[in-house]
C-alpha cells in the first residue's frame, strides 16, 4: 500500500517520532536506535514533515 496523500505521511512521522521518543524516555531503545528508527522513519514517509506545506487558514 503506497500512501500518496503528503498530509498522512506527515501525520505517520509524527506519530513514529513521539513512540521513539517514549521508548527512549524507558529505556527500551538507545539514543542510536532512535537516531537509525527515525532515519528510517523518514525514508518510508518520504521526508513528509520537511515537504508539506503548513496548512493555510482559510477565510470565511
Amino acid at each position: 500500500m503506497i500512501i500518496t496523500n503528503p498530509a498522512v505521511r506527515k501525520w505517520i512521522y509524527g506519530i513514529a517520532t513521539a513512540a521513539l521518543a517514549v521508548l527512549g524516555v524507558y529505556g527500551i531503545v538507545t539514543g542510536e536506535q532512535i537516531t537509525a528508527w527515525s532515519g528510517l522513519a523518514m525514508a518510508v514517509t518520504g521526508l513528509a514533515a520537511v515537504n508539506t506545506p503548513a496548512s493555510e487558514k482559510q477565510e470565511g
